[in-house]
């Protein structure tokens, strides 16, 4: 576009010194010149910041590495899906031998079970132990009632109660008393038994929650739409929880964003909401819509890796180039693009509007050429 914007200004200077036969002089043609390099300078610039525009650009989407979620390597028994083909979320991929987990699960339900059944026992047990410590208590009352009738007859009338028929009511009384003490501690002992089970329940219904997640992690299910790819498994492969060892990858199609890349100055004016012109190669004659998400301020040139040798120092720098995350307007269309899909890329901010038409016509031109074979 700045060749074409040259090509105009050397056709307008000639225009002037054949057509209206401006003298020739060394002054004129400087002057011309300078005025080239000034207004085109001018030009140049308020384009680029009011509308950057780069063919640095690709197509992007989620891609989500499939391991197993097992601790443990097990052996694939089932596969349900091709590679490359389109899945809905939730669409089991593939499975893995259950009967650890279920051996698992099954032996968790059995001593949740026992362990259930017994505190049945044990809250029959606690009621037991209740009505054991009310009738003692009841026998308590009577007993030392009981004695308060033998005291109070006996101070009226010595010789109608005998001392000795006194001291063992005394004694019956004072057994009575032990016997709620007993009471009392064998009810405290059946509770604690009944709180100890309870915790006991709790701890084995996690334990049962645990393998049945576990059995139902032996199904590898689609994470959303998307095309499972690059699948390095038949059945009876072992999986692998290491990333470097993934039975495969997946493409998720729910969301595809556009990540173009340019020069650090030229996003000085590129705010999120900004309006942005896409011409793919693989729609050529078509602009595509949308708008910016954000500018990623950073870039992994700023990031050092540790490592046994110190950074060298004439290898650190920066190509000055950051990346601006657009989405598209038409989400159905968006989903049809190819991942990795190029392209120009134009995007309009809210200063220099005059300039951007410059822009308009370059991003269409492009448009255009995409349908040349190159």
């Amino acid at each position: 576009m700045v060749t074409i914007i040259t090509i105009g200004y050397i056709c307008l200077v000639i225009i002037v010194f054949k057509v209206l036969r401006v003298k020739v002089t060394p002054t004129t043609v400087a002057t011309a010149v300078l005025t080239g390099v000034v207004v085109l300078g001018a030009v140049i610039m308020g384009w680029q910041f009011s509308a950057p525009m780069t063919s640095q650009m690709t197509v992007n989407r989620n891609v989500i590495p499939l391991l197993s979620e097992q601790d443990s390597k097990e052996v694939i028994t089932k596969i349900h899906v091709k590679s490359d083909q389109l899945v809905t979320k939730g669409t089991i991929l593939w499975e893995t031998d259950k009967r650890p987990n279920q051996y698992a699960l099954n032996q968790a339900a059995a001593q949740l079970a026992v362990a259930e059944a017994n505190e049945s026992e044990l809250e029959a047990a606690v009621e037991v132990a209740a009505a054991t410590v009310q009738k003692a208590k009841a026998n308590q009352d009577y007993q030392k009632a009981t004695l308060d009738t033998a005291i109070e007859i006996q101070k009226l009338d010595p010789q109608a109660v005998a001392a000795l028929k006194v001291e063992v009511q005394q004694e019956i009384y004072l057994s009575a008393r032990a016997a709620v003490d007993q009471a009392i501690a064998g009810l405290q002992e059946a509770k604690s038994a009944l709180q100890s089970a309870q915790e006991g329940i709790k701890s084995l219904k996690a334990q049962v929650a645990i393998a049945e997640l576990n059995l139902q992690q032996n199904d590898v299910i689609a994470p959303a739409d998307g095309y499972v790819m690059n699948m390095q498994i038949v059945e009876g492969t072992v999986t692998s929880t290491a990333i470097s060892s993934a039975q495969g990858i997946f493409v998720d199609m729910s969301e595809t964003q556009v990540v173009a890349v340019f020069p650090q100055n030229l996003l000085a004016n590129v705010e999120p909401g900004n309006l942005v012109e896409i011409a793919f190669k693989s729609r050529p004659g078509q602009i595509a819509t949308g708008k910016v998400i954000a500018v990623l301020e950073f870039s992994g040139e700023g990031q050092f890796v540790t490592t046994p040798v110190l950074p060298i120092a004439a290898d650190v720098g920066s190509k000055g180039m950051l990346a601006a995350k657009i989405s598209l307007d038409d989400k159905v269309a968006a989903k049809e693009l190819a991942l990795g899909g190029a392209g120009s890329t134009a995007i309009y901010t809210n200063t220099g509007q005059a300039f951007q038409i410059i822009t308009k016509i370059a991003v269409r031109l492009k448009a255009w050429m995409n349908y040349l074979p190159v």
